[in-house]
């Protein structure tokens, strides 16, 4: 599980941000997200699928010498169904979490369509610090 910050909008249009943990991406680049049904994330993402994940780690002891980042743009959706659950749920150790699993378990499926990144050797442009970037192809 990798830890992230997930970004929704919300019903005034602004930007909300939250850590969230994630698993592997699956073999279309999908990233799944647990959490309870009616949260707001998942309220968020019903009325507008646009989302952002970053990942980051500022080494500010080190003078950022190993800082990065990477942010993937992209749409989400919201499954609540038992194959989805059964394929992409949590862990057993993370179910104790949820008071009545898998009935109050929503997951959240991140589909990456952009992906920026800057740091591990990877240089912004220098005329505009602006990070490298990528637009992804959608698989399956």
């Amino acid at each position: 599980m990798h830890d992230c910050v997930l970004i929704t909008i919300d019903e005034n249009g602004m930007p909300r941000a939250r850590p969230v943990g994630i698993g592997e991406p699956t073999e279309d680049w999908s990233l799944w997200i647990a959490t309870k049904r009616g949260s707001r994330k998942t309220r968020q993402i019903m009325a507008n699928p646009k989302a952002a994940l970053h990942f980051g780690f500022d080494d500010i002891a080190n003078g950022h010498k190993n800082s990065f980042y990477a942010s993937l743009t992209g749409v989400a959706s919201v499954h609540t169904d038992g194959p989805n659950i059964a394929a992409h749920g949590p862990e057993e150790k993370y179910r104790s979490a949820w008071d009545d699993y898998p009935n109050d378990l929503a997951l959240i499926r991140f589909r990456p369509q952009r992906m920026e990144v800057m740091g591990k050797g990877v240089k912004p442009s220098d005329s505009l610090w602006q990070p490298q970037g990528v637009v992804l192809p959608r698989k399956g």
